[in-house]
């Protein structure tokens, strides 16, 4: 099991430890030189071959400049996130990503 910075409850860090596994898989397999897309879609196939759920190229906001009545809204458009709580999807189902 991994070292634990922060106390997590055992299912949560059983996700986590998971999830980083298949991080590590795609980098044992791939190594360095490719370009972003190449790892995120082999990223995307190793969550999918392991059963998780998640959301891919998810738009997200960032504060940028406080103070916050003067702030501007950073849409970044490209980050994956593990989805609901099991973090795992029911057998058999199927979205687009």
């Amino acid at each position: 099991m991994l070292e634990k910075y922060a106390d997590l409850p055992p299912e949560q860090e059983a996700i986590v430890a998971s999830v980083i596994g298949c991080a590590i898989t795609v980098h044992k397999a791939l190594g360095p030189g490719f370009k972003e897309t190449i790892y995120h879609t082999a990223f995307k196939l190793e969550l999918d071959s392991n059963g998780f759920a998640y959301e891919s190229e998810k738009p997200i906001q960032v504060k940028h400049k406080p103070p916050l009545e003067s702030s501007w809204l950073v849409f970044a458009s490209r980050t994956s996130l593990p989805t609901p709580a099991s973090g795992r999807r029911p057998s058999g189902s199927r979205w687009s990503v």
